[in-house]
């Protein structure tokens, strides 16, 4: 069972000329640079005024969420708005990395109401796997010890996924 949502994204943009349609784009928590297109949404014409674009984003897991607008010009050129982002927390599960600086090693603490499977995989700021990932069964509360004494300074995600949730936890590495 999938515990969905939906939502309504709004997005202004800036003075536009000669736009034409707004494309919605979704991705979901990884760095990847992978994009879903969600619909289109025409455009408002030639304006010299700010235009705002609402979408219904349907069925949405909770998570985390990113979305932009891609603006394609009657001239054929096309631009993105800003990225925006949009949590949806579950109700089952709670992910921490404790504690949030680290130098050589943390430790994830887990907790969910309902048993479920997890797997964990460690992100940085790129979006590029680093190599730390797990695959277990949660049945309540768990703390996981993870080594980060490999990984250089920095900022890491660690993306956790159950089959009805997905839940980031964001760490710094010194």
């Amino acid at each position: 069972m999938h515990l969905l949502s939906s939502f309504f994204l709004t997005i202004s943009t800036a003075v536009l000329f000669a736009q034409n349609i707004n494309i919605s784009h979704r991705s979901t928590f990884t760095y990847t640079g992978i994009w879903e297109i969600e619909g289109f949404i025409p455009g408002k014409g030639d304006t010299d005024m700010p235009g705002a674009y609402e979408f219904r984003v349907p069925d949405l897991l909770p998570g985390t969420h990113f979305f932009r607008l891609r603006q394609i010009d009657t001239d054929g050129t096309s631009s993105f708005t800003d990225v925006r982002s949009l949590v949806i927390r579950g109700k089952s599960l709670q992910v921490s990395f404790r504690p949030n600086t680290v130098s050589e090693s943390g430790e994830m603490y887990f907790f969910t109401e309902t048993p479920t499977s997890v797997q964990v995989e460690i992100f940085n700021a790129a979006g590029i796997p680093v190599g730390l990932s797990w695959d277990f069964d949660l049945e309540q509360e768990t703390i996981l010890p993870v080594e980060t004494s490999q990984l250089p300074g920095g900022i890491y995600f660690a993306v956790v996924q159950t089959e009805q949730e997905r839940v980031v936890a964001q760490f710094l590495k010194l």
